[in-house]
């Protein structure tokens, strides 16, 4: 039923996926009502399919863009299924024409008038291209609407140039240009004439010029007639008519079925007709294989003699009525190949076609492959040879060679050198270094689970992929993509781009943010996940190119200082380099070894070319610290695990009964030795070398730190030696080598992963300015003489078990790492490194070098990997709102209650208003994926304690020292480009008071 109206164009019942509707086809789209209703817009309309006229069911197939989807209707009236078919067909086909008049001038206006908006000298307009060159553009942006869309988002949106979007894109144009400049080959079709029917029932065949000569070249016989009856006695348009009603016609149709008695009998193209092609043999002669490995008859002398009959499909003529047709397609195809391939090759000789023909049945992994046999020669005056090779130095062989007998060999020479090889190895791997399971065997259940309910609950697939969000998904993958394209591009190219660089950089790490955008539009959970994995491979995308800049930008910043002058080192003690606010996935809230996924954690960082003790040590006060050169303040208010710089009185320290007994266990382990895998080492198997003690001895003793530290390391009657020294930081291969075990073994990483450039940039060339220290008592030989970074070692019969780093600064003792050879884990030594630092601590406050405090770093009252240090009491963490320190219980006693909190005030710390981490984005940008210049790095509000960076004190601000790195002059503030001031605004925010005493290099 096909009805009419003014709001509504027509309305048809037709059937979709087997679900009866209404098809309404108005002004701006086409809707189907029923239980699944949706609405399409003429603007996605790109092709229409139909069934052929007469067949049934009567169909009609939409194809669609933005996304790609296809829609098949069928059309269910009983008597006006085929005209209610045509009607629609007639609307939908104006409106695709209509988008293909409008996409095709579109680009026309965006390749010419992006042409038009670059500079260039060629005296063409635009860019310079000809007029083909522009057409060849635009042909393939026609050809692929979702290139057309990104060149008109990004091209003509200004965000990069027409060059810039075609570069790497070259073989596109080269091959539309390849495909313009063709010319079309023959068909390869058989010319046979079919009339078309219309509405009166009458049938046409349509006359065109190229039919007309596709006749005369198939069939020589209609030209002849042609030309021997037109014009006289017949007229050109009777001859066609006379000739398609003829027999001579009937006998040209390419089916074999067709009824002859349809054809009428003429006089004039009656004197034209052969005899059928039916015989034994062709009419004509065919083309001769001049290659017997695609002659079908070639074998046919085998079938006989191996017993195989013929089948009826190999029996020539056994259906004699289609042999006419079928000499007729051979001969169709041997036409075609002479004019496409030309004159049959000249006839080789027998042995050249012998040897090609050898050459192309050869397969060689059947050949038997055999090594050549040596000819062996006999040799005078052996003796003789076997002397001389003894003169040359080759007794060896020459021993072996002499004797008649086979060689025996020395098995206990060999299992010898075997044992020394073997005893160069280290176990890094035990069987009780394999952790529990079960954790990543629930992680595993749990994506099967997920991934279960997602397919169970897939019900809504079209809508996601037709939603608004899957659009702005779909637009920001693209773009995305196109500056990872451009940027690895522009990397990689000799010379580089530096400013192109910098300008995919900018945009590329705005993706995140962009992303987090198109989720919240999401309408359910589901389609929120769906997007996501969709966008998660840009976002892996995203990283690589991060850590590549941020690997370039450290390997710069590290050599800076070698340029420069003696002077400027000497009296800028503090020279730091901006690098701005950032987030990265948390190492804390993962599980063992593991990595969160999202961007939780969030802090302020800068690079410190070098830098004074003294300042670093008011810089820990404040809640920074330092990853290598790498020194940052995490954002409390922002991040997932807030992080409290806790320090512990070295001096009040009275350790816990569970670490004496730790202390005690390792040191009967050196002095007894014993199994380390075998948990209690007090039960050694290994037989005591030192003197049994009293049992009476040392019962009420007080416990001495000290003592107990150094109890080991002076008993030259132990069981194993140990040695713990202190040496300034410095690279070896035994360091490097301690590394690469604990990194792999505790930390789950691979082989690949641990470089020498990243160890020694990590823990080896800190920025650290090393500056004497003043012991009132004189200093002990085991102390430190100066102030900067160190190694502490701990080696065990002169091989290194562990290594701690720490900085010694003024009043206190900074750790920083350690690490430890994962066969020595079970002793514990994270624990007895911690001792053993409290002890040094210790040390230096009784050498005179003052209150000596250990500072170990952030402590995260719910991580269970820091629980550890509470252990060291008493100790201080301390708020960022004051940078002041509280004892531990008081602050512990409110963390309980607050995750985030103020010390001072007691209450939670929450951001109220401004933006969130995956918010921080300027005004200019767009919550569609799209992607602005503009960016601010700290977000609103500043994280607790730092200033407010759009709000800065003046008389701060004149104090500020900055020097620029390429003329290596001092500036001020005032007189800093404008372009630097917003980083230089963020540094002095989260510097404070403290600002004046650095000197902040502008690279």
């Amino acid at each position: 039923m096909l009805v009419s109206s003014r709001a509504t164009a027509m309305e048809i019942k037709v059937l979709y996926k087997k679900q009866e509707g209404v098809l309404k086809i108005i002004e701006s789209g086409f809707e189907f009502k029923s239980l699944n209703s949706f609405h399409v817009g003429f603007d996605r309309l790109n092709t229409l399919f139909a069934s052929k006229a007469g067949s049934t069911p009567v169909r009609l197939k939409v194809d669609l863009l933005d996304p790609q989807q296809s829609l098949t209707f069928t059309f269910i009236h009983p008597t006006n299924a085929l005209s209610e078919r045509e009607a629609a067909k007639e609307q939908l086909t104006q409106a695709i024409a209509g988008n293909r008049a409008r996409a095709s001038s579109q680009i026309d206006r965006q390749v010419s008038g992006s042409a038009g908006t670059s500079a260039t000298t060629s005296p063409h307009p635009g860019l310079g291209l000809s007029k083909v060159d522009l057409e060849i553009r635009k042909k393939v942006l026609v050809k692929d609407p979702q290139l057309a869309k990104l060149h008109r988002d990004l091209v003509i949106g200004g965000v990069i140039t027409e060059d810039e979007f075609w570069q790497g894109r070259q073989q596109l144009l080269l091959l539309e240009h390849l495909s313009a400049s063709q010319k079309p080959g023959k068909p390869s079709t058989l010319v046979d004439p079919r009339p078309t029917s219309s509405q009166a029932g009458e049938f046409t065949i349509t006359i065109t010029p190229q039919l007309v000569q596709d006749i005369f070249q198939e069939y020589p016989v209609v030209r002849k007639a042609f030309i021997e009856n037109v014009p006289n006695p017949l007229a050109e348009s009777d001859f066609w008519i006379r000739y398609f009603h003829s027999h001579l016609f009937a006998r040209h149709r390419a089916s074999s079925r067709v009824d002859a008695n349809d054809a009428r009998n003429d006089p004039v193209f009656d004197q034209y007709l052969e005899e059928a092609d039916d015989g034994l043999e062709p009419r004509h002669a065919q083309r001769r294989v001049y290659d017997r490995l695609l002659d079908l008859g070639s074998t046919q002398a085998d079938h006989d003699a191996s017993g195989n009959a013929l089948d009826i499909t190999m029996q020539a003529g056994k259906v004699k009525a289609a042999l006419p047709l079928m000499r007729r397609f051979n001969e169709h195809s041997q036409r075609l190949l002479s004019a496409t391939v030309g004159d049959a090759p000249s006839v080789q000789g027998e042995s050249g076609a012998q040897d090609n023909y050898t050459q192309q049945i050869r397969i060689d992994d059947l050949e038997h492959h055999q090594e050549a046999q040596p000819v062996r020669l006999n040799m005078k005056d052996r003796e003789q040879y076997y002397t001389n090779m003894i003169l040359d130095g080759e007794a060896g062989g020459a021993s072996a060679l002499q004797s008649d007998t086979p060689h025996t060999l020395d098995t206990a020479q060999l299992a010898h050198s075997i044992r020394e090889g073997l005893e160069e190895w280290d176990v890094l791997v035990r069987a009780d270094d394999i952790h529990d399971t079960t954790p990543a065997t629930r992680e595993i259940e749990d994506g099967l689970r997920s991934t279960a309910q997602i397919a169970a609950h897939d019900t809504g697939a079209a809508h996601v992929a037709t939603s608004n969000a899957m659009k702005a998904a779909i637009s920001c993958h693209t773009a995305c993509t196109e500056f990872l394209r451009l940027y690895w591009s522009s990397k990689l190219s000799q010379p580089r781009d530096t400013g192109k660089v910098d300008r995919m950089v900018d945009f590329i790490r705005k993706t995140p943010s962009k992303v987090d955008a198109v989720v919240k539009k999401a309408q359910t959970v589901h389609e929120a996940d769906v997007l996501r994995q969709a966008l998660q491979p840009v976002l892996n995308g995203v990283k690589k190119v991060l850590a590549n800049e941020q690997q370039s930008f450290f390997c710069c910043i590290i050599s800076i200082h070698l340029p420069f002058p003696v002077a400027i080192s000497t009296t800028m003690s503090s020279i730091i380099v901006p690098i701005g606010y950032s987030g990265s996935s948390c190492g804390y809230c993962g599980g063992d070894g593991q990595r969160s996924e999202k961007e939780e954690n969030y802090s302020y960082g800068f690079w410190a070319v070098q830098m004074a003790c003294e300042d670093y040590r008011q810089l820990i006060d404040s809640g920074w610290r330092r990853s290598g050169g790498y020194i940052y303040n995490p954002d409390r208010s922002r991040t997932c695990c807030p992080q409290y710089t806790i320090k512990l009185d070295a001096a009040a320290f009275k350790p816990q009964r569970s670490l004496r007994q730790e202390l005690h266990r390792f040191n009967r382990w050196i002095r007894f030795g014993g199994d380390l895998q075998g948990g209690d080492t007090a039960a050694a198997t290994t037989t005591p070398t030192a003197a049994p003690k009293d049992k009476h001895k040392g019962k009420n003793k007080t416990f001495d730190l000290l003592e107990c530290v150094k109890e080991s390391q002076h008993d030259n009657h132990a069981n194993h030696n140990l040695e713990v020294s202190l040496e300034r930081a410095g690279y070896t291969d035994e360091k490097f080598e301690l590394f690469k075990a604990y990194q792999v073994s505790i930390h789950h990483e691979t082989i690949s992963e641990q470089r020498k450039d990243s160890f020694k940039r990590f823990l080896v060339d800190g920025p650290l300015k090393y500056s004497p220290i003043t012991y009132k008592h004189g200093r002990p030989v085991s102390m430190p003489s100066h102030y900067g970074q160190y190694h502490h070692v701990y080696r065990v019969d002169g091989k290194l078990i562990a290594m701690g780093v720490l900085d010694i600064l003024p009043e206190c003792v900074s750790s920083v790492y350690l690490m430890y050879h994962p066969g020595y884990q079970s002793l514990n030594l994270g624990k007895i490194s911690a001792l053993f630092e409290v002890a040094l601590a210790l040390e230096m406050r009784n050498a005179g070098a003052g209150a000596v405090d250990l500072y170990m770093g952030y402590y995260i009252h719910d991580c269970v990997k820091m629980k550890y240090k509470a252990t060291y009491q008493p100790s201080y963490l301390l708020d960022a709102e004051s940078n002041t320190f509280y004892p531990f219980t008081q602050a512990a006693a409110i963390l309980d209650k607050h995750k985030n909190a103020s010390f001072e005030r007691g209450v939670s710390i929450k951001v109220d208003g401004g933006s969130t981490p995956g918010e921080i984005h300027s005004a200019t940008d767009s919550d569609d994926g799209s992607y602005s210049e503009d960016d601010d790095n700290l977000p609103s509000p500043p994280p607790a304690g730092f200033l407010n960076p759009r709000a800065l004190p003046k008389q701060l601000l004149n104090q500020i020292k900055i020097l620029d790195n390429r003329s290596m002059r001092l500036l001020t503030y005032f007189t800093l480009p404008h372009s630097y001031r917003s980083q230089v605004d963020d540094l002095v925010a989260a510097l404070g008071d403290k600002s004046p005493n650095f000197v902040i290099l502008i690279t």
